[in-house]
């Protein structure tokens, strides 16, 4: 029988690979001629998605993704579906 962690793994996976790809074609020379100088707060969201999926990562490894690291209650699978990297329930995402 699979689990939610073993649905997740390729979830998180697919997101680091897309992530890291686009973080890569933006540093090639030949695109980052073309592109408009990101601001201070793009460049601050992309580090902080980027940190989101190391943090999913790391909850994976540890065998408590799917759990919220507020109050340790199981994160529905179909917001884990929405967001791979949630890190709490949507109540608790909402306070």
């Amino acid at each position: 029988m699979r689990s939610l962690v073993d649905d997740f793994k390729p979830i998180v996976g697919r997101v680091r690979l897309t992530a890291k790809a686009a973080y890569d074609y933006t540093k090639r020379p030949e695109v980052t001629a073309t592109l408009p100088v990101a601001s201070e707060s793009e460049q601050m969201l992309r580090r902080k998605g980027l940190a989101a999926v190391e943090r999913a990562e790391a909850r994976l490894a540890a065998g408590t993704v799917g759990l919220s690291i507020e109050s340790g209650r199981p994160i529905p699978d179909d917001r884990l579906e929405a967001v791979p990297t949630a890190e709490r329930t949507a109540e608790e995402e909402a306070r």
